[in-house]
This record gives structure tokens, sequence and C-alpha cells, in this order.
């Protein structure tokens, strides 16, 4: 029956009239449309229906090897066709048939000739789709006809020889043209005179842009980068740029091109503009996977010939050389079409997510405040990370989506002719697999987005403790920041386990598949009377394990489909997010009228949507707002300035002042009048003269005595010295990098690696357990065959008892179930096990970590090792190393039973094996390489994702957001170009292998090297230096201390490394309990290094230092921190609560909140928000002014009411009043405590008990105010420089 099917003339030749027919129809279409354009005069001249069929363009044309060939190949195969019509009609009697089909071929290949010589009339570089799409489909039915032509000529049967043997050689000529195809290319070269000395240039532009037919074909391109990082560790450098059109720039604006217009009403939008910008790259992927499909059926259905050749009732004895020659040919094509399809669906998943990348990052500069607020920064980075990927990682899965139910038919189809209506039984069985499968991937697609939830709340989280570490570690919060980062990663973690374990489920039943569908198959063929023999049972297993991968892959894609859908959800919920409207400033240059900036009728708030609501509930200055719009309004080069400050003494000079109150210009004027006006500007005037006159004061006292030895270099000031000392701490001698560049090491990933991953969990007892699994689970399947051999064998067939036969069958069915499902849950628990531990050591490692790590390690190289790395960790490995022990099993199974009964073949099989293993080891040491750049590229492009985002106010008040784009492009094109040369080495790695089982082994198990430098990457950061322990058990304070706050400083030395100089020198003195202490002095002088070593985020080099009598070196961390109290010079937020944020471990009473929002002036502005304590706070506390938030920070330690309290400029971004009223609280709450203030004003500290001024690192006054000022000394010359400044304006 399959014999008939197979060699049916008419269907063949019949399947072959139809595509010609269809070709020629699409071509007299377009000569038909272009006819009625031409003579139409109602047709605009202009349109583009008068453009050839393909584009013309006026640059120098130069034709290749390739082109000749290709019109070489046209003729030739239109004379071929030509032939077998003359020989169809000549035929007595006449073969009408024949002689139609191959006329009909010839006319289309006659058009085909025309249309690449108008190619290269017209230009074009490639060629038209509708052509390489006929070229794939005419290859398809041609390899039909030439198959039963080769089997005519074996079988020496009736059929024309003549005709056969023009079928046969039709076909090579055919697949040069399916290769054509593939590649697209004309081998026409246009030179565009402009661009020659730029196409000089690029000479590292990648090779691939400009390979010939047989580079392109068989990665032959890739062998210099492969061959230079065989031989030495490759660079950012050695990797070939992108060529233009694959850039990052180049694809974003083809995708803006492409983005729906809102009369669309599109719900889909970035799936929607995706499909437009890469849908003939997925239709040409759709071919490859269409011609793959169809070639892996040779091989089942040659079983019978090979067993019936062996059988000796062959037809030729040459028979089974034809045999073997088109198991090779179809081998061989199998192979290039599989790795073809996978390298352009790689390419694609590349440039969907380049053009993702570049898109997001544009999108994130122009978010309005509440989208940006909405999403949060982590959520947007992963955005980047997480659902590009996922959109990246689909494409290679996107046609399974119809190839696999399509290859199920073909595969039952073929399986009824040799098995009948038993066949029914395996439908059954199958369709029973796929709703398993199905429902299992629909449960997976809810665990799969409540991962993704929940990872992006981590990320989120992580990101904002990265951000504020120096506030977290000066309040001693580490641990609940832990806990809450501990909290969304266990929920996290269950659903991962759930997704795992469900995945695992899926795998037990594909992977038992195979024996499963035998038994009911066989049983039921017994059952009906089927003769079973050799041939048909193992064509039927053959079968079987050919449904065994689709129906393995259909569920993971559908999984795929689904986390693409949820990414494609996610992305489009961003990429809607309001934006900034830029029309509603409206810029004039070149104006000629003296109005710099106007503002008429405006209302801004942070919230966009609640306007109005917003603005009458505001309790803020609204100054922040203000200035947004005013230096989104400034020009470069403008001499006007627009000043918004909290300084009454810089606006004396001033030509128009503002003056806002809760979110209102109230008053309006200039300074005079404004003073007269009695209002709230004369409040904040005189707050700021009752300041300035004890300053006045002392200077008029202090004005006769000389100062000459007083640096007065024009950079110095009292103000923040933490950049200069930033410096001093993370420069090595003589080099001048604050950041370091991230580690990276090169080599093969070694063996310790492997055994760290798989021992992490259960030691060598869990590896022990799971390989005793794996080889049991591979003994049963090899027992399974020896039976079906033993069973159908011709020797048993007078004895065969069918009962028996499928009894003893299903027992060995039933032990493989048991067997591989204790192998993938224990696995799988495993990897589960292993990837919570790493993250924990991680997460502990990193909050333990001195704060010099954080001040010279970008945040993105941090966030990516727990995002993409742990992401590795988390799913990918645990599924891909058992996968590729089970394949190497397979392997080694398949050899054993070759070698059995073709022992010749051990010969071949010794040097195959070894040019495989060596082909490995010299495609991994590039492969590993690119993937460790890779992880460095992508945590750049992470951290200038988020850096950005951070600073996008900064970036738009300077209008720098095209640098920065470029800039982003730049990052990810290098990333890109990395991935590319990786991608494309799995793909070419045994490209040529005829055996796919040794390539899956073989491609899994580089697959599981490369990513293990996941785990190395993480292993680096469990091993950074720490800090000492949070918590001594043995020596804790007492409880009330310190309950003086009195302190003493002995001889104390600090450096921030042993390499570099000291910055604090020899410090002494001491500070009695109950005494308010300000500290002075210029930049880089060592005040915020001071602070820094009491709160011990520096280690003393030197001395010691004493607070109430406990020496504070030998006290944990956290029991020194959370006994002092800081209010720090930025005032940072959190996101959450008002109560989450003044009180964020829990430990007092509303009651006590309450108190301490009165006491801190925050009372009225909490009350009167609807949610009261629980009010949001957005990330930094961007809906609060910076006075609020610094009030905040003020009610955080009224709370603690420590006995020694750190003011680090605490009150440098708040205005002269605000100032006034802290100082007035801290007096009176902190009466008896022990204050010491770095100053940023010198009113702040001209009522302390004494004034520490710090030069050079040196303690060098250290006395009253009063009796500094009395003689010569610096603390004098500052007072001088700031009065004298003061009344300059």
């Amino acid at each position: 029956m399959i014999s008939i099917f197979l060699l049916s003339a008419f269907r063949e030749k019949l399947l072959l009239a139809f595509i010609d027919t269809v070709f020629l129809s699409i071509i007299f279409v377009f000569a038909c449309r272009k006819l009625y354009s031409r003579f139409s005069s109602n047709k605009n001249r202009y349109s583009d229906i008068h453009e050839p069929l393909v584009t013309k363009s006026t640059v120098f044309v130069k034709t290749s090897l390739l082109f000749n060939a290709s019109l070489f190949v046209s003729v030739i195969l239109a004379v071929l066709a030509t032939v077998s019509s003359i020989v169809g009609f000549a035929q007595v009697p006449c073969n009408l048939l024949d002689g139609i089909c191959w006329l009909i071929q010839a006319i289309s290949f006659v058009i085909v000739t025309v249309i690449i010589i108008r190619e290269k009339k017209f230009q074009s570089v490639d060629h038209p789709i509708f052509l390489r799409v006929f070229w794939v489909s005419n290859f398809v039915a041609i390899t039909i006809i030439a198959s039963s032509s080769i089997i005519h000529l074996i079988g020496n049967t009736s059929f024309s020889k003549s005709s056969d043997l023009i079928a046969s050689v039709s076909l090579p000529f055919s697949a040069f043209l399916l290769i054509l195809s593939v590649t697209g290319l004309t081998g026409i070269t246009l030179i565009p005179e402009s661009q020659t000395d730029e196409l000089t240039k690029s000479s590292n532009v990648s090779e691939w842009a400009s390979a010939s037919i047989l580079s392109t074909t068989f990665w032959l391109w890739l062998n210099p980068l492969l061959k230079k990082g065989h031989k030495t560790p490759l660079t950012i450098n050695d990797i070939p740029a992108l060529s233009p059109e694959h850039q990052a720039e180049k694809l974003s604006l083809i995708f803006e091109q492409n983005w729906p217009k809102p009369e669309e009403n599109s719900k889909r939008r970035v799936g929607t503009a995706l499909l437009r910008c890469f849908w003939q790259e997925i239709a040409f992927t759709a071919i490859l996977a269409t011609l793959n499909m169809g070639v892996t059926y040779v091989g089942p259905l040659l079983i019978q010939r090979f067993v019936n050749f062996t059988s000796g009732k062959s037809n030729s004895p040459y028979e089974g050389y034809y045999l073997v020659l088109i198991l090779l040919l179809t081998k061989f094509l199998q192979v290039l079409s599989q790795h073809h399809y996978y390298f352009h669906s790689q390419n694609l998943g590349m440039f969907i997510r380049s053009t993702l990348i570049t898109s997001l990052y544009k999108k994130g500069l122009r978010l309005s405040c509440s989208a940006r607020h909405s999403h949060g920064m982590g959520q947007i980075v992963n955005y980047m990370t997480v659902d590009a990927q996922q959109l990246c990682d689909f494409t290679p899965e996107l046609h399974t989506i119809w190839v696999i139910p399509l290859q199920v038919a073909v595969a039952l189809a073929i399986l009824y002719m040799y098995l009948g209506l038993s066949t029914i039984v395996t439908l059954i069985a199958v369709l029973l697999i796929l709703l398993l499968a199905t429902l299992g991937s629909k449960r997976n697609n809810g665990y799969q987005l409540n991962i993704m939830t929940s990872c992006d709340s981590r990320m989120k989280s992580m990101s904002q403790m990265l951000n504020y570490m120096r506030v977290i570690k000066f309040q001693a919060w580490e641990q609940h920041f832990k806990d809450r980062i501990q909290s969304f990663r266990d929920s996290e973690y269950s659903w991962l386990c759930k997704f795992m374990y469900s995945m695992g489920v899926n795998m037990i039943v594909l992977w038992s598949m195979p024996l499963f569908i035998s038994t009911v198959t066989f049983g039921s063929a017994i059952l009906l009377g089927v003769k079973l023999d050799a041939g048909t049972v193992f064509t039927a297993t053959a079968l079987f394990k050919n449904l065994q991968e689709p129906l393995w892959t259909f569920p993971q894609s559908m999984i795929s489909l689904s986390q693409a859908m949820i990414s494609l959800g996610r992305l489009d919920e961003y990429m809607n997010s309001k934006e900034l409207d830029d029309g509603l400033i409206e810029r004039r240059e070149n104006s000629d009228s003296i109005t710099a900036v106007t503002v008429q009728n405006g209302w801004f708030s942070w919230n966009d949507e609640l306007e109005v609501i917003v603005m009458l509930m505001l309790h803020e200055t609204g100054s922040q707002i203000f200035m947004e719009l005013c230096e989104r309004s400034t020009e470069e080069d403008n001499d006007d300035l627009t000043l918004v400050t909290i300084r009454v003494d810089l606006l004396l000079t001033l030509i128009l002042i503002s003056v806002m109150h809760d979110g209102r210009i109230i008053q309006s004027g200039k300074y005079d009048e404004l003073v007269q006006s009695g209002l709230d500007f004369k409040a904040l005037v005189h707050a700021h003269e009752t300041s300035m006159k004890l300053v006045h004061k002392e200077s008029t006292e202090s004005e006769s005595v000389p100062n000459a030895h007083i640096n007065n270099s024009k950079q110095d000031n009292i103000g923040s010295d933490k950049s200069q000392e930033l410096f001093h701490s993370n420069s090595d001698a003589g080099t001048s990098t604050l950041i370091k560049d991230e580690e990276r090491e090169t080599g093969k990933v070694s063996l310790h690696v492997y055994k760290v991953y798989v021992t992490e969990a259960y030691g060598w007892f869990g590896v022990i357990i799971v390989l005793l699994l794996s080889i049991l689970w591979q003994a049963t399947q090899m027992v399974s065959d020896y039976w079906l051999a033993y069973g159908t064998s011709e020797d048993r067939a007078d004895s065969f008892n069918p009962y028996d036969f499928i009894g003893v069958y299903a027992v060995i069915g039933g032990i493989s179930f048991v067997v591989v499902t204790g192998r993938i849950i224990f696995a799988l628990f495993l990897g589960l096990v292993t990837a919570q531990k790493f993250f924990k050591q991680i997460l502990d490692c990193v909050l333990h970590a001195p704060m010099s790590f954080f001040d010279t390690t970008p945040s993105g190289i941090i966030l990516s090792r727990a995002s993409s790395d742990q992401s590795n960790i988390d799913f990918l490995l645990p599924f891909m190393m058992q996968l590729s022990l089970f394949m190497y099993m397979s392997v080694v199974s398949v050899i054993i039973i070759t070698c059995q009964y073709a022992w010749p073949t051990v010969f071949l099989l010794v040097p195959l094996g070894w040019l495989n293993f060596w082909y490995r080891g010299y495609y991994l040491a590039t492969s590993r390489e690119l993937t460790r750049l890779d992880s460095i590229t992508k945590a750049l492009v992470i951290d200038h994702f988020s850096e950005s985002i951070s600073g996008v106010m900064t970036i738009r008040c300077f209008k720098k957001q095209d640098r920065f784009i470029q800039e982003n492009a730049d990052c990810v094109d290098g990333n890109l170009r990395i991935t590319k040369q990786q991608d494309v080495g799995l793909s070419l790695s045994y490209g040529l292998s005829l055996n796919s089982l040794l390539y899956i082994a073989i491609f899994t198990s580089c697959f599981v090297e490369n990513r293990m430098v996941s785990v190395k990457r993480i292993k680096q950061f469990t091993n950074i230096p720490s800090e000492a322990e949070w918590a001594k058990k043995d020596g804790p304070p007492p409880p009330d201390w310190p309950n003086h706050g009195s302190l003493e400083l002995k001889d104390l030395q600090v450096r921030y490394r042993s390499n570099t100089p000291l910055v604090l020198k020899g410090i002494t003195l001491t500070i009695q309990g109950g005494q308010k202490i300000g500290v002075v002095g210029r930049t880089g002088g060592g005040k915020s290094t001071l602070i820094q070593v009491l709160f011990r985020l520096v280690e003393p080099s030197g001395g010691s230092i004493v607070i109430d009598g406990i020496d504070i070196s030998t006290l944990g961390l956290h029991d020194l921190r959370s006994r002092f109290g800081i209010i720090p010079q930025e005032p940072v937020l959190f996101e959450g609560t008002v109560r989450s944020n003044i009180d964020p471990i829990g430990q007092f009473s509303d009651e006590e909140i309450w108190k301490s929002l009165t006491r801190c002036q925050l009372f009225d502005v909490v009350s009167a928000k609807p949610g009261k304590l629980d009010s949001a706070v957005v990330d930094n506390g961007d809906n609060w002014s910076v006075g609020q938030r610094q009030l905040l920070c003020l009610g955080r330690v009224l709370l603690k009411h420590s006995r020694l309290l750190f003011m680090d400029e605490a009150t440098a971004s708040v205005d002269s009043q605000t100032d006034a009223v802290i100082q007035r609280i801290i007096r009176e709450d902190f009466a008896d405590s022990t204050i010491v203030s770095i100053a940023h004003r010198i009113p702040t500290v001209m009522d302390c008990d004494r004034v520490l001024v710090i030069d050079a690192g040196y303690a060098k006054e250290f006395d009253k105010p009063s009796n500094l000022i009395e003689r010569p000394s610096i603390f004098g010359a500052l007072i001088h420089e700031y009065a004298n400044r003061s009344s300059g304006f």
C-alpha cells in the first residue's frame, strides 16, 4: 500500500503542476497590474505601482559568480523540463500528463530566467520573496519525483527510464536554488559612490553580511573567529561589528515606523509592530521548518526497505548502496535545514530583543512621572532583561505550534499504512498525551505569571536596596531588607517549585510516551490480527520516536507561547503608558521678545490622572515641579537664568522673584517689593536674617584677626567632601578609576564549578542517586528494544505468543515509567534546592559586603546576577543537565547496540567520536568566552538602562536624550554582536553531523557549559570580602548603651585601602556626654569620613573609638549602628507607606508614630492624606518635597531618641525657615543627647558647645566657637568668608 502511495506518478506530477501554476498566476497578476497602471490615465503617475517588481537604485552594479551560477542553473532546469516534456509527448502511447506538467515547469523556469536577468537591470540585492517561496516548493516536488524515479531505476520497473533519469538529474540543480532561497542573495553587489570611504573603514564588520553562498550555507565565515578563540581567549575587540542594517538604532526606527496608528485600535501594538517588521524572516523560517519536517520521515520509511534487503527480498544487488545514499542525502538535508532553521530563528530573536531594548529605553526617557512610579525601575529593568529575552527565546519555537500537529498527522498516516485500524488507538493515545500536555501548559502559564510577578517585586526591592545601601547600613536595616527580599523570593520559589514539578510531570509523560504508545498500538494490532514482523515493528517504533520530540516540544512550545503572550501584554502596558507632552511647551528660537519663560494657567502634579484633585491637596512648596517645567523650557546658550533655590541670600540681584506655597505662586515681584508686602517671603527673609545675626557679629569681631596662614583656595568651601573622600577611598596608587570593570575569567569552566553545582544540595549522595536512576532507566529502554527484536525474529515466528510478547513489553514499560518518575522528580528537587541556596548565599554576601564594594561596583553588575544568572540556575540548568545526561547515555546505548550487531562500524565510530569531541572543545573555547562577554555586556546594558531611568530628570533638563539613546544603542549593539556569534556557534556545531542524537548530546553539553558560567559568576559574589559580623553573642552591649553619649577618639587613623594614603591622620579628642559638637572643614578634609568610621562603614586603620567606656571595634555592627541616630544629607525615602518609612522594622506603635510626626511638623500633612499612615510613598519619595522628606528622616530619629545623634549636613537641601524648625526640634528633643553635626551653614554651629575643625585629615581646632573666634583660627576664616559671601549677594 505504501509503495503505491509513494510511487503514484499522477499525484507527483499534479503537485509539480500545481506549484508551477500558482507561480505563473502570481506573475500574471503582477504583469496585469503593471499594464493597467501604465495605460490608465486616472492613476497617479508617482504611485508605487510604477515601481519595478525589484527595487531600482542608481548605484554601481557588480555581479559575482553566484549571479552567473543562478542564471545558469535556471537555464539548465528550463532545458531539462523541456526535454522531459518532449519525452512525455513522444512516448507511445503518448503520456499527456507528463508532457503537460513538464511543459508548465519549463515555462516557469523560462520566466525565472527572465526575472534573474531583470534583477541585474533593476539592481536588486535580494531575490523577491515569491520567487524564493517558489524555489522551496519546487524543490519539495522535485525531491518527491526524484525519489520515486530513483526507486524506479533501482527496481527496474516499467516506468520511462529517460524521464526518471532527467528527474534525478534535476534534483541537485533544484537543491542549489533551495540554498539560494535560504540566503536570498542574488550575487549582485551595489557600491554607492558616497559610501566608498565608509565601506573601506568598516573592515571589522561581520563577514556574514558579505559571505559567499558556500560560506553562508556552511557557516565558513565564522571560522576566523573560532580559530582565534581556540588559540587565545577572545576580547570584545576580537568580535566583528554588526552590519549597519542590524544595528539597534536602525531596527528601533523600523519598529517605530511600523507602530500601529491610534485609529487602528490595535490591542496588541507591540506584537503587531514586530510582525510588520519581521514578517519576511518569519515566513522564511516557516519554509525551513516545513522542509525539515518533510525529510524527517524518509529514514523511517526506508526501514522496511533495509529489512527486505537484508532478508534477500531486494530487486537489485545494488539496492543497498542506493538506500544508503538516499539515507545519507536526506540526513544531510535534514541537518542542514534544521540548523539553518535554528540559525535564522535565533537571528530573528536577537533582532527582536535588540529592537525592544532600544525602544523600551526610548520610552523610559519619555515616561511621565506617574507612569515611571507605577512601573518602578526594577520592573522596567525586568521588561528589558526578562520579557524581551522571553520573546527572543520564543522565536525558535514559533513554528512548532502548527508544524507539530502536521508532523503528527503525517506520522499517523504512514503508520496507518503499516498497522491499519490499530492506528486509531495510537491516535487516541496521542490525543490523550496532548490533552495532558495542554492542560499542563495552561497550568504552567498561571505559575509562570506568578513567578514573573514575584520576580518583579524581588528585583524592584533589590534595585531599591542597592541604590540606598549607605542609608540602610547607617540605620542597620540590612536584616529588614534581607527579610523583605527573601519573602519575595520565597513567594517566587513556591511558584517556581510548582512550575518545575509540573514541567517534570510533562517530561515523565513524554519520555514514557514511546513505550506507552508502542504497548497500546502493538496490543491493539495483535487483537485486530495485524501481522507483526521486524520491518513493521521497527518502522512503527521509529515513527513513535519521531513523535516523541514533537510531542515533548509541543507543551514547551505552548508554555513559551503563553510566556511570550504574557510578556507582550506587559510590554504593551508599558509602551502604552502615558508620556510627557512636549507639545504643552512652546519653544521660540531667535525670538525678539524680552520674555524668557512664560507660564499661563499652569497646573502641575505628580499624578497625571488626578491633576485638579491633587493640586488642591498638595502640601508642599511645589518648587521641584516648577523647576522641572522651567528646566525643560531652557535652551542651550541662553543668557537668561531661571533659578529655583532655598537660599534667600541669592535673590537680591534677581529681576523677578516668584514665591510658591501649597503648589501655587502666591507672590511675584522684586526683592524689596516682596519684603514690604509682609507675607510669606518676609517670613523667609526674617528666618535668614536671624540666623545671620550671630555670624555677622562674630565676623565683625574677628575682622582684625590675621588669617594669612589659612589656605584660601578658590575651590575651598565647607560643603560636602564626600566625593573627594570617595575618590581617595577607591583609587589605587597611580590611578583615578572609581568604578571597577566587571571581573572576567577566561578559559574552560573547570570541573570544580560542576562539582560545586551538583553537590551544593546534598553532596555526592544526590549525584549518585541521579546517576543510578539514569542508568537504570536507560537499561529499560535498551531491554525494550531487545525484546522487540527477539519477539519478532523469524526464528521465533512459529512459537510466537502475542499475549506473552505484549505482556512482557508492558511490564518493561511500567518499570521504565517508575524509574523515570523517580529520576526526574529527584533531579528537579536537587536543582531547586541548589537554586535557593545560591540565592540565599548571594543575598547574604551582598548585604554583608562593605560599603566600598557598592561604591566601586555598578548596580547593573549585581542585578544581572540576581536576574539572568539566577534565572539560568532556576530554570535552565535543572532541565538541561539531566537532558544532557540522558542524551549521552542514549549515545552510549546506540554505540553498544550498533557494535553488537554491526561490529565493523566500531572502526568508524572511534574516529567519528574523537572528531566530535575534538570539535566540541574547539567550538567551546570560543563559545565559552562569548558567553562570558555576553554576561558582561548585558550587565552594561542593564546598568546604563537603570542609571538612565534613575537620572531621567537630569537627562531631560539638559536635553541629552539623543546622546543617551545612542549610548544605549551602542551598548545593545555590543551585546548583540557577541550574542550573535555565540548563537551562530550553537547552530554551527556539528552542522554536518549525520547523527542527530549525538548532535543533541553535544549541543546540550555545550549549552550546559555555557550556562555554568552563571554558577561561576554567582559564586564570585559569594567570595567578596565581608564586613564584621552584625551581632556578637558573647559580648553584646548593655541594653541602655550608650546611656551618657561620651565619645573618645584615641590616635584615630583611617585609610580606605591598604595602598592608599591616610584620610584621618591620628585624631585624638574627647566629647563629653550631652555636648553639641559642630564639625566644619574644607572639601576633602575628612568630615564625612569621621561619620563613616564612627558607624564603622569604614574600619579604623589605627587607634580606637570608645563610647561610654566600650571600644566599638568589639561590638557587632548592628549592635553599634542601631544604637545611634543619624540624619543624612540626602533624605532617602523607600517605596511603601509613611509607616514603613518612618518605622521600617515595626518597632513602634501608631500612637508613638503620630507623636513623632507631630514633633517633626508633619502631622497636618499626613493626617490630610486619605491613607493617613498608609499613604503611598513612591520610590525615592518623589511624591514628597525635599523638605518633607528631610522632616520624615527627622521623624525616624525622634522615634529612636538615641543618646548619640549624628547629622551629616542634614539641612543642606532645605530653606532657612525649615532649617530653623529642624534645629529647634533637635535642641528640644535631644537636649540630653550628644550631637555631632557636620555643618552646611555656619549659623547651625554657632550655638554648639564646641566646634571641631578638620583639615587635611587632622583635627586642627576643637574648642568653643567664641574661643576660636577670639584667636587666629581656621574657623574664624570660614565665618568671615561665609559672611562676606552672603553680604555680597
